[in-house]
């Protein structure tokens, strides 16, 4: 529950996107977490950043759920941009 506070807090502070504060009261209200992460030593970065990104929409479709990807935004199942970090 802290994560899904932490990333609530931030999402009410991203004024510059229309979509921040919808995705905040979607946040606020998830009951499930899933989170992916690669290893930091995988032989193979460009594949497992394709797989965890496939992993992340396959799960959102599937779950009428969402994804984030650090440093980059939140993002609807179908991929495309909801909030830009």
């Amino acid at each position: 529950r802290n994560d899904l506070n932490n990333w609530a807090a931030w999402l009410e502070t991203a004024t510059w996107s229309p979509n921040a504060a919808p995705l905040m009261e979607r946040v606020i209200q998830t009951r499930q977490l899933v989170t992916l992460r690669k290893p930091i030593d995988h032989a193979d970065d460009v594949s497992l950043d394709r797989m965890c990104l496939e992993a992340s929409r396959y799960i959102a479709a599937n779950c009428d759920g969402i994804y984030q990807i650090d440093d980059d935004g939140w993002y609807a199942a179908d991929g495309s941009l909801l909030v830009k970090e």
